[in-house]
């Protein structure tokens, strides 16, 4: 709430003036069925010209819709777990030499069925794309002439089941990334449109290094040799 003392430019109104006020909104985790948020306003007047009112102004409902509460994951891994390598060469990575990782991309969505949703990142000069391993959704293309990797579904629903795609991916370091750690796949990011509101919605995931956090028995092992 807000009043004159809050926000001192309510001590005073003119007549035709506009007084602006803003606000954020946290919104929770919404469920299907209950995504809709209510604002009202009121507004008490206490004096008119001078004169002494007890007048209350009510606005009329807003109501707004909340969008979709798609995500986006992404994880590089050499081990899936402390014994199951899923990747190939030497770890740490060494100048010159092939080391090959496991990539994947989860999208978890509950709220509203998506379209045409589309997954891209891009590849590093020295990192080479070993195709497809395993997907729940959609397709999964690699353009060589822009390096992009693009996972493309028709549709997310609402069932709550991440939908998973999995890619291997081949490093070769260079003498420049001797005793740094490398990038393996930049930042990904996923556009879709929500069906019932029939906007666009986005979520982002940071790229990944040969750092490979979250990895069992390979995290911290990624400065090049």
């Amino acid at each position: 709430s807000w009043d004159s003392k809050s926000f001192p430019k309510l001590a005073k109104i003119k007549t035709g003036e506009t007084v602006h006020l803003s606000f954020e909104l946290p919104v929770g985790a919404a469920k299907a069925g209950a995504d809709m948020v209510r604002l009202s306003a009121t507004a008490s007047v206490n004096k008119i010209g001078g004169r002494e009112v007890q007048n209350e102004i009510r606005s009329q409902e807003l109501r707004l819709r909340v969008g979709s509460d798609l995500k986006l994951s992404a994880a590089a891994r050499f081990y899936a777990d402390k014994k199951t390598a899923v990747g190939t060469g030497p770890i740490p990575p060494e100048v010159g030499k092939e080391t090959s990782y496991r990539v994947t991309w989860r999208l978890v969505n509950t709220l509203h069925e998506l379209s045409a949703v589309a997954v891209l990142a891009a590849l590093p000069s020295n990192v080479r794309f070993d195709g497809k391993k395993t997907s729940t959704n959609g397709t999964l293309v690699f353009d060589p002439a822009t390096r992009n990797i693009t996972w493309s579904l028709n549709r997310i629903g609402i069932e709550g089941k991440p939908d998973e795609v999995q890619f291997d991916v081949i490093l070769t370091p260079m003498e420049a990334d001797r005793g740094k750690l490398a990038l393996l796949i930049g930042e990904s990011s996923v556009e879709a449109t929500d069906a019932i509101l029939q906007t666009k919605i986005a979520a982002r995931a940071g790229s990944l290094t040969t750092n490979l956090d979250g990895d069992p028995a390979a995290e911290g092992k990624g400065v090049i040799k």
